[in-house]
């Protein structure tokens, strides 16, 4: 039986309205629209590169885009002023409440994000590491940004990755967890392992990086770490963090919400 106009005007509303924010190709993105929630609409994509796909997302699924060059709003100020991200940051929230956003879900975006953004709305990130686990510090062993938890786990030789949605907050990768991914398989033997521990390690492949040193391509570490990246990204991003935000939005209420981020 099909929905009347007025049902499915309802169906709309009743709803939690979500903004995607992304950086790049935008696959994260994707599979949180295709999944279809019965809980969540996404009713926004935003991005901070105008050569991210947020454009041919917008346009494949008929949602709306917006895109701010970070590059562009930071002129010749260091990235690292985070007062400037901050203003960037309420720039974005002000555009997110014009549109009725409940929740906001961080879908491969590269900046760490300020309280203009966390304090004002939820906010989910999917992170490629397992943050369940605690270093001798007592601090999350397998935080960072981008391929470095996935370097980390290789160094620590694990045997297994895992993809974390967790609540953002003002720690890097410190929010309450909401949901892990299964463990995805890391097919390197023990030789291998050897090998990375001997070449290059994360803080000289920072260093490279921000050199533009080319040779960077050519350290194992950096290159199984990708390759893994990749890997993780298939088998446990795309299949844990849609359903984690379809089960976040069945909590409807802001106070349920909280209330799950608090609860231990």
């Amino acid at each position: 039986m099909r929905l009347s106009s007025a049902a499915k005007a309802t169906d709309r509303v009743s709803k939690m309205r979500i903004a995607v924010m992304l950086s790049g190709c935008g696959t994260n993105a994707e599979k949180i629209i295709e999944f279809n929630s019965k809980n969540y609409i996404v009713s926004l994509l935003f991005s901070d590169n105008p050569d991210s796909n947020c454009k041919k997302i917008s346009e494949k699924f008929k949602i709306p885009c917006e895109i701010v060059d970070i590059e562009n709003f930071y002129l010749n100020t260091p990235k690292s002023d985070m007062k400037r991200r901050s203003e960037y940051d309420s720039l974005i929230s002000d555009i997110f409440r014009k549109n009725k956003i409940d929740l906001v879900a961080l879908a491969g975006y590269r900046w760490v994000i300020t309280s203009a953004l966390y304090e004002n709305f939820t906010v989910l990130n999917i992170h490629p590491g397992d943050l369940r686990v605690i270093d001798k510090n007592g601090l999350r062993k397998y935080r960072g940004l981008g391929w470095v938890p996935v370097a980390k786990a290789l160094l620590n030789k694990e045997k297994e990755l895992y993809s974390t949605v967790h609540f953002v907050n003002g720690e890097l990768d410190g929010g309450k967890i909401a949901c892990i991914s299964k463990p995805v398989k890391i097919d390197i033997d023990d030789a291998i392992f050897n090998q990375i521990s001997e070449g290059p390690g994360i803080k000289t492949i920072k260093m490279m990086l921000k050199n533009n040193n080319p040779y960077v391509e050519d350290v194992l570490l950096y290159k199984l770490s990708l390759k893994n990246l990749e890997k993780l990204k298939q088998e446990g991003d795309w299949k844990v963090f849609p359903v984690c935000i379809d089960k976040v939005c069945r909590k409807k209420g802001k106070k349920d919400i909280e209330e799950m981020m608090n609860d231990e």
